[in-house]
Formats: C-alpha cells, structure tokens, sequence
C-alpha cells in the first residue's frame, strides 16, 4: 500500500510536527507500507508515475484552503482512485465542509488511531474520530521524506527543529482552536522519550537548537523542571551551546525552581499568551487568570534573565480604547524583551466563532482568507491599536536600556534567526527616532537575505520590501518607495492574488508614491 500525506503549506518556519507524528505511528504499525510525506511544493510537482497512492491525507489548516484546493483539484485527477482523508484542526472543526470539498473521509482529533483503522480497511465512517491515550504518543515526529527541512528562515545561522513534549490544553480560551481539537485534555510525553528525541536531534541532524511547540510547556511545573534537569545533566555537558525557547502561561514563572531550572538548561525565551493588559478583557475572552499574576510571572522570568516574548491580541469583544489603554500600562510596566500584537482570527468552532455566527457570519469565507474579527472595531482601528502598543513597548525599553537599546541590547527575539522579523522591527524603533538611514541599512540586508534563500516564501520577502518602501516614503524618498512598493507587490501578487488586502494595499501606495515622483 502506498499512503500520501501532504502539508499543503510552505513550512516557513518548522516542519509539521502533526504530520510528523502520524508518519512516525504509521511506520512503527505497518512496516510494509510505502510513507511519502511532502509540502505543499512537492504536491503539486507530482508526476502520475511516481504514484498510484492508495490513501491521499491532508493536514488542513484554516489559513491554508486555497492550497487545499489547488492540491486537490491536481492530484485528484492524476491519481483517480486514490481514498482522499482530511485531518487537523480546521477539518475537525468543519468535517462536513470537507466531505462537499470531495474528501472520502474526515479525521476528527489528533490522527494516529483513526487512520490506523482508515488504513485497516474502515472506510464506512465519513467522519471518524478517535482520541487517544498517553501511550500513543510515545514516538516523536519523522519528517522523512520533507526536502528543504534546513532551508527554513528559522535556521538562518542555525539548525533548529520543534520539540513537542505535550499536546492539547485544558484551558478554553474564546479565540483558541485547542479546545474544540484536543477536547481540553492534555496528553504527555514522558521525560525519558522527550530527552531521546532531543538527542536523536542532536546526533543524526546535528540540530543546535529547538523550540518547544507544546500549547504550555510549563502546564506540570514538576515535570517541565524535570525535562529541564534532564537537559542540563544529560544533554548540555556534551552539546554546552545548545539554546532552546518554549511557551508557557505567564502566572507560571513565579514559580523560582522553574525560572531556575529553565534558564540551567539552556532556555533563553519563554513565549507568552498575555492577550491583554485589561482584566476585563481577560475575564471576557475566558482567559482564566489576572494581570497581577501575568505581571509578576514576567517580572520573575526577567529577574532570573529568561526574555519573554508577550503575545497580545487586540479587538477582542469588548475592546475599548480605555482596555486598550490599560494594555498600554502593562507593557509599560512589564518591560518585557519582545512583544507580538495580533488581531483577533475568527478560527472555526472557537468561542469566537460562534459569537460571529450569532451576526450573521459565513463559514463559507473560510475558502477565501481567514477573517479577522472586525464585527465590533473596523479594521484601521485594530491598525491603529497595533501600532500603540508596539510604540509602548519601545518606550519601555527606551527606559530600561541605554541610548540605541534596541540595536546594543534588544536585537529582537531569534537572534540571528528570523532576519525579517529582527530587522522589521529594529527598523520601527530607528524610524520613531527619525533614524532612516539605519533603517534602510537593516531592511535592505533583510530584503536580499530572503531573496536569495530558497526556504522563504514569497509573503516574508513581500513584507519586508513593503517596510523598506514606507521608511524610504516616510523620508522623503518616493522613487525609491515606488521601486520597493512595487517589489513588494509583485511577491504579494505571486503569494496571495489581487483579491488580498495587502496586495491592494501596496498597489495603492505605489500608485501613491508613483503620482509624487510626477508632481
């Protein structure tokens, strides 16, 4: 039997360790078998000769339809008889969506047992779901078959992989797909299995750091600070140089064994879900917790010299300009390393979801782009709000550093890593000092790093040319803002079509900058 599984993504940053997982339980259960695991590339470049596959799976994600699509609109004729199955975590939400698609059958959950029995011969199920237990997830992911594994962007000047040690999370955040997946369970790994696929990491793909992707690393302090030990003893005496992140809730960190333990084994950021500085916008986005325990959990991860990365969300129900304003003063008084401002997604089966049903809202949206919940806030205020807190979090480290702070003490948060995202966002802060020449210089390096590495897809590339185009408008520079505006077009065309906003957007300010060169 031969069995296709494909991300209909570009790993633009890690593999797909969902994928990863299924490939490794299929491989351990039926060695006779034929696995291919691919992206989103590599499906479509399938020649007829190189299947007939019997099982076509597709790991769906919501921000990833209109590849879905192309996929299967290829390869469902070159290979007529295959059996097409849908995973993940859009598919679970959306089953039925997927069947009108002309998927055969639509795995709900995590897809271990479930297509173990699809693989059995159980194909009377159109939805078939099956949860599984502690003991199935004692392999770790195997990405055989994923070309371009170190090309990634996140490799830039290192190798690094995910590390998923648990899945799920019991908590039920309202803009969070977790909970309708993974049922708020969280299923782990034990300790020992975690270290050996670290190790085998370490040995086979001489990897030099990792992240781990779990919803909450620290959910068990007794255990993350086992893994942790176990890392420092085991693992770091032979791998010294050897730096890890890894995500947590921030009321966590106050605990001084953990802070301790983490920094000892060689983590150096912790990412964390804040979403908002208000306490009534956490009570009302169910987020369980409050900003006087989120505020001393990132003040105890500093002290101790762990960088905390703050994940915020504006325009949630309820957002004000006052909540929005308390946000403001948190950031402020936290002081943390790094800050990522995001609007609210509408991802299906969430909390959210169902309040945007209850207006009216079309599921059928889902196989254009992923909308942002703009039902309260119109987009150019959830624009103007990003750009607040952003300027917030400059002032706070303006304040804890010495002159030119984020440029000697704050090179953003993958070191050497994520190029665009560090000099995106150097850039803001030498352009909120006037600073433009520096600016272009970080961009302009940014800029021809992407271009010339075949691991970054087209978005990155267009969004760092259309920041290196507002610096040159925003100096005065308008024919080099058209020649930028239009670079960053072309890739937004190429990535996204000229139905997405952004590609509208750049075209306007290049028709923009174009008319200030002629006048």
């Amino acid at each position: 039997m031969n069995v296709l599984l494909i991300n209909p993504c570009k790993p633009d940053i890690f593999p797909p360790p969902s994928l990863g997982f299924l490939n490794a339980y299929l491989r351990q259960r039926f060695s006779e078998i034929n696995i291919r695991l691919v992206d989103i590339d590599a499906a479509l470049e399938l020649k007829e000769h190189e299947g007939p596959f019997d099982i076509i799976g597709v790991t769906i994600h919501s921000f990833a339809l209109e590849n879905v699509k192309s996929v299967f609109s290829r390869l469902s004729t070159l290979y007529r008889n295959s059996w097409w199955v849908a995973g993940g975590h859009h598919a679970s939400a959306l089953p039925e969506q997927m069947l009108k698609l002309g998927f055969d059958q639509v795995v709900i959950g995590p897809g271990e047992i479930a297509f173990e029995e699809i693989i059995k011969g159980n194909r009377e199920q159109k939805i078939i779901g099956k949860m599984p237990d502690d003991s199935n997830l004692l392999s770790f992911p195997d990405y055989t078959g994923l070309k371009g594994l170190w090309t990634l962007p996140l490799h830039q000047g290192g190798r690094a992989l995910p590390v998923i040690s648990s899945r799920g999370c019991p908590f039920n955040c309202d803009f969070c797909a977790s909970a309708n997946f993974w049922h708020r369970k969280s299923f782990v790994r034990k300790p020992e299995n975690v270290i050996e696929e670290i190790m085998y990491y370490l040995k086979n793909d001489k990897m030099d750091s990792f992240m781990f992707e779990d919803d909450n690393f620290t959910l068990i302090p007794r255990r993350a600070i086992e893994i942790c030990e176990a890392i420092e003893t085991r693992i770091r005496p032979y791998y010294s140089n050897l730096k890890w992140q890894a995500a947590s809730r921030a009321e966590s960190l106050t605990n001084d064994d953990l802070c301790h333990a983490l920094v000892n084994a060689g983590c150096t950021h912790v990412w964390l879900g804040i979403e908002s500085g208000s306490q009534t916008m956490l009570e009302g986005c169910a987020k369980g917790t409050t900003t006087e325990k989120m505020l001393a959990g990132i003040m105890n991860a500093e002290r101790y010299g762990l960088r905390t990365v703050g994940q915020f969300i504006v325009g949630l129900p309820g957002e004000t300009e006052a909540t929005i304003k308390e946000t403001e003063e948190f950031i402020l008084k936290s002081k943390m390393s790094v800050i990522m401002v995001n609007k609210p997604w509408i991802l299906p089966k969430t909390n959210l979801h169902t309040l945007a049903l209850n207006t009216g809202f079309n599921d059928e949206i889902y196989f254009d782009n992923v909308p942002f919940y703009t039902i309260e806030t119109a987009g150019k205020i959830l624009d103007k709000w990003v750009e607040q807190l952003h300027k917030a979090w400059l002032r706070s480290l303006s304040e804890s550093f010495p002159k030119r702070f984020y440029l000697e003490k704050n090179i953003y948060l993958y070191e050497n890593s994520n190029v665009a995202a560090a000099a995106i966002e150097i850039a803001k802060g030498l352009m909120e000092t006037k600073q433009f020449n520096e600016a272009v210089e970080y961009l302009s390096k940014a800029l021809s790093f992407h271009e010339q590495s075949s691991g970054t897809n087209e978005s990155v590339t267009a969004v760092t040319a259309e920041e290196l185009a507002k610096c040159y408008k925003e100096s005065g520079h308008y024919k080099e803002a058209a020649e930028y505006f239009k670079q960053a077009f072309q890739y937004y065309e190429l990535y996204y079509g000229m139905g997405n906003s952004s590609t509208r957007k750049v075209l306007a300010e290049l028709v923009y900058c174009s008319m200030r060169i002629e006048g």
